[in-house]
């Protein structure tokens, strides 16, 4: 059923195969086998909260005067754009 074979997936990812019925608009899902744990650490742990925050933060700021076309007035300008220039 799947177009990848089993052994090209690495042994801890799951993997889940679905087929839908079209004439009835059904889904079915089979767990072909279940993700292992890497390692017990969380998210926040591996990375930082208030850097992530920031970012994550201006980004929004930089989208939002993007859109009102008022690009031009940050203060920290986007690095990628900064880059397309050179």
């Amino acid at each position: 059923m799947g177009m990848v074979d089993h052994d090209l997936i690495p042994e801890h990812c799951g993997i889940i195969e679905f087929y839908h019925n079209i004439d009835f608009w059904e889904t079915e899902f089979y767990v072909i086998r279940k993700p292992k744990r890497v390692h017990k650490d969380s998210y926040w742990e591996l990375n930082d909260k208030d850097l992530f925050i920031r970012k994550v933060a201006l980004n929004l700021l930089q989208r939002k005067l993007e859109i009102k076309s008022k690009h031009k007035e940050l203060i920290f300008k986007n690095f990628f754009d900064i880059k397309k220039l050179k």
